[in-house]
C-alpha cells in the first residue's frame, strides 16, 4: 500500500525519485505537460533507498546505481483544481543500462507507456522541470540544501 491519503480534496503523498546523470545528461520522465526525475511512490514500512530503486527498476526494466542522498524535499502545489502536499526522498543515481538504451525510452508504469528522455544538463534551464529547484541546483549538486519546501500556492521557497 503507497503512503498516501486524502483530507477532503487535499492530496498527500510520500514519494522518491533519481536524479540518474550519466555523461552531463539526466533522464528525465514526461508527466502531463512537464518533464521530472523519475520515481514513485513509497509503499507502508518501505524505506526510501529501496523504493527508489524499485520504482526504477518496474517502470524501466533496469537497476540504477544509487550514489547519495540528495535532498528531501516538502512541496505543496495545485493539480487539477487540487492542493497536494507532497514530501519526496532525492537520490543521486547513474544507470549505463539506462543510457545504453538511447535518448528515448520507453517504460512501463501499470500497463500504460511512459516516456524517458534524456537532456543534457546545459539545456534545462529553458525547459519545464518539476520541481523547479532541480534545474536550479543541476550544475552544484554538492552545495544542495538537504532540506528544500516549495509551497506552489504561496509562491515560496525555502532551503536548509
Amino acid at each position: 500500500m503507497d503512503v498516501q491519503f486524502f483530507d477532503g480534496d487535499a492530496r498527500f503523498k510520500y514519494r522518491c525519485a533519481a536524479v540518474i546523470i550519466e555523461n552531463d545528461h539526466i533522464l528525465l520522465h514526461k508527466v502531463y505537460d512537464y518533464w521530472t526525475p523519475p520515481g514513485g511512490k513509497i509503499s507502508v514500512m518501505e524505506n526510501s533507498f529501496e523504493a527508489v530503486q524499485r520504482e526504477i527498476y518496474e517502470e524501466s526494466g533496469e537497476e540504477i546505481d544509487v550514489i547519495r542522498h540528495l535532498f528531501t524535499s516538502e512541496t505543496f502545489y495545485s493539480r487539477h483544481d487540487f492542493p497536494h502536499h507532497e514530501v519526496a526522498v532525492y537520490y543521486l543515481a547513474g544507470s549505463k543500462a539506462l543510457w545504453n538504451k538511447g535518448k528515448t525510452i520507453i517504460g512501463d508504469e501499470g500497463g500504460r507507456p511512459i516516456e524517458y528522455r534524456w537532456f543534457h544538463i546545459n539545456n534545462l534551464p529553458s525547459m519545464d522541470i518539476q520541481p523547479s529547484f532541480i534545474s536550479e541546483y543541476i550544475h552544484r549538486l554538492e552545495e544542495a540544501p538537504a532540506h528544500i519546501i516549495v509551497d506552489e500556492i504561496k509562491k515560496e521557497v525555502r532551503h536548509d
